[in-house]
């Protein structure tokens, strides 16, 4: 798997390196590709990479470059590296199901900054346009496939809500209301829990799972 990092030349970087090298990495990418506007920034961090590498038995191949047509091509995702969460957090979010990413991305010219340890490094505004395909494929009525795309993203980051929604809506219009909420139904049957009355109860039994 590619996986691309924009704004690779951030400082944080290599920490996100080190989660996805990790011998327990939830994900296991093969190529990794920093694309960062600024060449010496982006020098700088695959220096500290390269001399990261070595520990790391299971490190993807790294790629550092200022072309963002090389950086996208191939790639499974297009992630901006903003937190020190785990790699399991990385993946999730709308960068799941973003088919496009449009070439507008921006720095703050030099207002905006972020402040940390005595460093200071420009910060984005806003995101780069994406289009998220799920959803896309929601309005465009092609169900089976919004439905293999946000349940590849809900696998993934279970916690996001907007996948979590749109795949429940799924199913629920499907008619599956079950699976829309997240459970399976396992058995059912009746119990004469009080044999002095001329009722029965109704019991049926679900597993939680994830509606996939």
């Amino acid at each position: 798997m590619k996986l691309t990092l924009l704004g690779g030349g951030g400082f944080r970087v290599p920490q996100v390196f080190a989660a996805i090298a990790a011998d327990d990495a939830a994900v296991r990418i093969d190529e990794l590709v920093l694309y960062d506007t600024d060449p010496d920034r982006l020098g700088a961090i695959r220096a500290v990479i390269a001399r990261l590498e070595p520990a790391f038995p299971h490190a993807p191949k790294v790629i550092a470059t200022t072309d963002l047509d090389t950086a996208l091509t191939g790639s499974a995702y297009a992630l901006k590296p903003l937190s020190l969460r785990p790699l399991e957090w990385l993946p999730g979010k709308a960068f799941n199901v973003a088919s496009f990413l449009g070439n507008d991305l921006k720095l703050d010219p030099g207002i905006g900054n972020c402040g940390k340890a005595g460093q200071w490094v420009p910060v984005g505004v806003g995101q780069p346009t994406l289009m998220i395909q799920g959803l896309c494929q929601m309005k465009a009525g092609q169900r089976a496939q919004a439905e293999e795309s946000l349940a590849r993203s809900y696998e993934l980051d279970a916690g996001n809500p907007i996948t979590g929604y749109n795949l429940a809506l799924l199913l629920f219009q499907r008619g599956e209301l079950v699976r829309a909420q997240g459970f399976r139904f396992v058995a059912a049957g009746v119990v004469n829990m009080f044999p002095h009355t001329a009722h029965v109860e109704s019991i049926a039994v679900f597993e939680r799972e994830l509606p996939i």
